[in-house]
């Protein structure tokens, strides 16, 4: 299992909005597709809901997700095709992912292709089809991955050529690392700089100048892209 590439691969696919709205289901939701349930999540639809509880219904949303593929039995997967059923059952629940019988059959197989021919043949995937018609679809990007067991190109080290196995073993651990590290810095603080104190926020203000100086000493091209992103994150345009 890769927990990491796993939350950031659902962030990715789900419509994140800080402000109540109804789904296309017809159900309140926030945050990164959190359906609120009543009388537990305060909100009505139009509320704008703080940065803090969107981030603990996300991480509650991924531990039942785990959960409910775990309760399922499925056998030794591999980390992309297992991130494919989180993904499914974070979208939809453990009822509806119990209920693509087929896919889940073929899954037990290790019949991958069965298994994404049977994901793409799904109400779910008719579903998705209709809101969006003739673009790609979730469902369509998961059995991609069901079908070959690969993350997505953004998600996945380039190959290198001509270097010890070691060599190459670590820079695609850091190549990886770096891609997720960029995901979770657009998405995660954007959050935290809404919830925290003006005064503080403008410490890290001055924190990413101060960044910026250095890099601009140095002739790492990768310096600068890095504190040019930092910079369009906390809102830095001088």
């Amino acid at each position: 299992m890769d927990p990491l590439r796993t939350s950031t691969l659902v962030k990715r696919e789900e419509d994140y909005r800080d402000v109540v709205y109804l789904c296309p289901g017809g159900f309140p939701t926030g945050g990164w597709g959190h359906k609120l349930m009543p009388g537990v999540d305060d909100y009505q639809v139009g509320d704008k809901v703080p940065q803090v509880a969107i981030l603990r219904w996300f991480e509650a949303d991924m531990e039942a997700a785990l959960a409910d593929v775990e309760s399922m039995g499925p056998p030794p997967l591999g980390d992309v095709r297992h991130a494919v059923l989180v993904n499914m059952a974070f979208c939809m629940g453990r009822s509806r992912l119990a209920g693509f019988v087929d896919m889940l059959t073929a899954v037990r197989m290790e019949s991958w292709g069965i298994a994404a021919d049977e994901l793409l043949d799904s109400l779910w995937q008719r579903d998705l089809q209709g809101y969006a018609p003739g673009k790609e679809t979730r469902a369509d990007r998961l059995a991609r991955m069901m079908r070959t067991g690969k993350w997505p190109e953004w998600l996945r080290p380039e190959p290198l050529q001509g270097q010890d196995p070691k060599e190459v073993g670590m820079a695609s651990i850091k190549e990886v690392g770096a891609k997720i590290g960029m995901q979770l810095l657009e998405t995660t603080l954007p959050l935290v700089l809404g919830a925290i104190s003006p005064m503080l926020v403008k410490a890290i203000r001055d924190a990413v100048r101060g960044l910026r100086d250095v890099a601009a000493k140095t002739d790492s091209k990768v310096d600068d892209i890095l504190v040019g992103i930092l910079c369009t994150i906390v809102g830095i345009e001088d």
